[in-house]
């Protein structure tokens, strides 16, 4: 599949590491194609993909304008603070018909992790975005678990919503080929739970004093 990254950051950068090593063609949008994070991101995903990491641009793995990468993917990940949401898109341009993942988590810092809007960040995603097929995932977990999601042999579940059936198929199906078992969370007006899980997951995890090495697992019996 044809995964454009909206940003080259610790969430965009291992999701694309853990993609490109799946046999998924990665391509980061960002603002400057030189810089030294996209350097590292594209090198990262370029050895995963077994393409020279050396290389700036490996045959599946390159860095490329914002708009490049939207337009290119059939896939397009949302992987920037929640601050360059809003700008981030406008620069994207047109994401009629794609399905747009939302990894962010809209918060403000206040003695630990509050929510910054009402309602959800994927619900204002989804209106800055007329038309295309918004998804929310990968909010509820630290970066650095997208690359191994295992622990001590249980997978880390991976909560999905949105609106379009097929789309939240989609992303269920590249959450669950990186390692995740992906758990479907039914339409995009639950983003708001998942925001809030992604706020909790922090507070536990800084303030809590859990550190990052932690993750949410729904039991059944």
């Amino acid at each position: 599949m044809k995964i454009g990254i909206l940003g080259a950051g610790n969430v965009g950068g291992n999701l694309g590491r853990a993609w490109a090593g799946r046999g998924h063609q990665v391509v980061f949008g960002v603002r400057d194609t030189g810089s030294d994070k996209a350097r590292r991101a594209v090198a990262a995903a370029g050895a995963a993909a077994g393409a020279d990491a050396g290389a700036t641009a490996g045959a599946d793995v390159r860095a490329v304008s914002l708009s490049e990468a939207a337009a290119w993917g059939d896939v397009v990940v949302v992987a920037v603070p929640w601050a360059a949401v809003q700008e981030t898109l406008a620069a994207a341009g047109d994401l009629r018909g794609k399905i747009v993942i939302d990894t962010t988590n809209a918060i403000r810092w206040d003695n630990g992790p509050v929510k910054a809007v009402e309602g959800s960040g994927a619900e204002m995603v989804a209106g800055w975005l007329p038309g295309s097929r918004v998804v929310k995932a990968f909010n509820t977990i630290g970066a650095e678990q997208m690359l191994q999601p295992d622990f001590n042999g249980v997978p880390a579940d991976m909560f999905i919503c949105g609106d379009d059936a097929a789309a939240r198929a989609t992303v269920a199906a590249l959450a669950q080929g990186i390692g995740f078992e992906a758990r479907d969370a039914g339409p995009l007006r639950n983003a708001a739970l998942l925001e809030s899980l992604g706020t909790l997951w922090i507070h536990m995890a800084t303030v809590g004093g859990l550190g990052r090495n932690v993750a949410f697992k729904l039991l059944q019996k």
